[in-house]
C-alpha cells in the first residue's frame, strides 16, 4: 500500500499549505 501513503503525504502537504 504505497500508494496510500503517498496520496496521504500529498494530502497533509496540501492542506499545510492552504493554512
Amino acid at each position: 500500500m504505497f500508494y496510500l501513503k503517498s496520496i496521504l503525504i500529498f494530502i497533509y502537504v496540501y492542506i499545510y499549505r492552504l493554512t
